[in-house]
């Protein structure tokens, strides 16, 4: 069982088994992967990709991998000159043998391929088209007008020779023969199909907004609707014993054929997300014998349930997720344990996540009412800070959740740091950073100084000495037993976001707006690195020898 993803110049494999990944690097010259589709017996990878303008005319191309060995097998193009620059969706025939690939605007061509020998079999305007071809002439589509939307194309899995394509008023079955495809005959009303799937029988499942239509490829059969009103459908997959269907309402339902109707089907099983959040199902996909369901959400997370004989005997169940609950926004705090292999994060999706980075797993979730903005980690692993606009909360850190155990009167706290010995934590609270005794939650001292927002905390490793930045172009170093500034570097035209300094704390090291990573020593700059982008983070590992630093994307 694999998971398929695109990115821009390269696409990631999955083994759900194994939980380990792998990239396959695409063409040099592609500037996007517009589709991607995987053969029946999941041995050939087909990759639609959108090439530079300057390398093949712009012409989209299909790389075809082995699935195992990841290696390519061959190169799939229109040779024929076109205007279009991308394949929109691709389809394997149940042998493997043919791959239908459909051409985006303004040709909107269905194309045939025996990719095996890279020839293009047959192909069929969908659209009306006044922009194709270099002498303008008008070219008739299948479907009057060219202001429609294709959402799929798929092949029939038991008949290579007929495939389907749907979209915005119309759903047509087209059949290849003598090098040509062509509409078979149909009464199949017309309706904004959202997707489709052939089922067993040679049927073919059509999802409308609040209704599965099912027909004989020409006709309509009979009508299956949704539990709950007012999901709008948005994927259908077939499986072992039917279909499965999801969409709005975040439940995915299994349909068995019914023992009453020879045309109907029933209700098998409802499967519903862990989580309180509002999901919608956008992709699906079923492997095969396995019965293994896989869904891709709204929020950019992959769920994993089994749709095997004995699995369906519990009517509702939830899915898990494929490889890890990931964040489903920005990332925008993080924190590293010094005793644990654990790391903390936090998010634009209101969770915080803690991690085991030795075992690559999250080892727990949890969702809050509001966005947190920063997150400190205890050195001990047991204690979490977490700053909320309302509050920064002192947090128990249990197996299986977060609980609260004190709060603070610091709103919008965008920056604190536990001290190495965890004894002591700073937070900063406006332009102000208040220190505060970990265990009797006392506030110790206020250090003021910052006429601007506070970017950066960093404590030396016994903790005598603390590191701020700000957007005020000044960096200070704190003497936290005597409460005293010790040293400054003010740079007004430089906002700086990040701070730290050797163990020592003789030398500081930052980065800001100009980008320029500089070293200072007695608040005098005594190198500086050009670095021809924004540098936002560093960070210096334990033995001093190696610097990483973040840029935005």
């Amino acid at each position: 069982m694999y998971q398929l993803r695109s990115q821009k110049i390269r696409t990631r494999v999955h083994n759900a088994d194994q939980n380990t990944q792998r990239f396959i690097p695409i063409s040099e010259y592609g500037e996007a992967i517009t589709s991607l589709t995987v053969s029946a017996d999941r041995n050939i990878l087909a990759v639609a990709e959108k090439m530079a303008l300057d390398r093949f005319g712009g012409r989209p191309t299909i790389q075809i991998y082995d699935a195992h060995s990841f290696r390519k097998r061959r190169s799939v193009t229109i040779n024929t000159e076109i205007l279009a620059r991308e394949f929109t969706d691709l389809s394997f025939s149940g042998d493997s043998r043919y791959l239908v690939a459909q051409l985006g605007a303004p040709e909107w061509t269905l194309n045939y391929f025996g990719w095996e020998k890279g020839k293009l079999m047959a192909s069929l305007p969908i659209f009306d088209s006044t922009t194709s071809g270099s002498n303008g002439t008008v070219i008739k589509g299948l479907i009057p007008g060219d202001k429609k939307v294709i959402r799929h194309v798929c092949i029939n899995p038991n008949d290579g020779t007929r495939c389907s394509v749907i979209g915005d008023g119309f759903c047509r079955v087209l059949l290849y023969a003598e090098g040509e495809l062509s509409p078979l005959a149909s009464t199949i009303p017309p309706n904004d199909y959202q997707a489709q799937a052939w089922i067993s029988g040679n049927r073919l499942a059509l999802a409308t907004k609040d209704a599965i239509f099912i027909t004989d490829q020409s006709a309509l059969l009979t009508t299956v609707y949704f539990p709950i009103k007012g999901t709008i459908l948005k994927s259908i997959s077939s499986s072992p014993r039917g279909f499965v269907a999801g969409g709005s309402s975040g439940l995915v339902v299994a349909f068995e054929p019914s023992l009453d109707d020879p045309h109907g089907f029933r209700i098998a099983r409802k499967v519903t997300f862990p989580t309180d959040t509002a999901l919608s199902v956008q992709t699906m996909a079923v492997s095969g014998s396995e019965g293994n369901l896989i869904v891709g959400t709204s929020n950019n997370q992959i769920w994993k349930t089994s749709l095997a004989a004995d699995e369906l005997q519990s009517e509702e169940s939830k899915f898990e997720s494929l490889s890890q609950p990931f964040h489903h926004g920005a990332v925008l705090g993080l924190d590293v344990c010094c005793r644990k292999p654990l790391l903390v994060t936090c998010g634009t999706d209101k969770s915080v996540r803690v991690w085991n980075y030795v075992k690559r797993t999250c080892e727990l979730v949890k969702y809050f009412p509001e966005e947190s903005y920063t997150v400190a980690l205890h050195p001990s692993g047991l204690y979490l800070l977490v700053g909320f606009g309302d509050k920064l909360r002192l947090m128990n850190v249990l197996m299986d959740d977060l609980r609260l155990f004190r709060e603070f009167p610091i709103r919008s706290c965008r920056e604190c740091r536990f001290s190495n010995g965890g004894h002591i934590f700073a937070a900063v609270h406006g332009n102000v950073i208040q220190i505060y005794n970990t265990w009797t939650f006392d506030n110790l001292y206020n250090l003021k100084g910052h006429n601007g927002k506070i970017k950066s905390l960093y404590w030396t490793p016994d903790d005598a000495l603390l590191v701020s930045a700000g957007t005020d172009g000044a960096v200070y170093t704190w003497n936290i037993l005597e409460m005293k500034r010790e040293n400054e570097h003010i740079l007004k035209s430089c906002a700086y976001t990040s701070a730290l300094c050797t163990s020592n704390g003789k030398t500081l090291f930052t980065v800001g707006s100009d980008k320029i990573l500089k070293a200072i020593t007695d608040s005098i700059v005594t190198m500086e690195v050009e670095a021809n982008v924004v540098l936002t983070q560093i960070i210096v590992s334990h033995s001093g020898r190696m610097m990483f630093a973040g840029v935005p994307v």
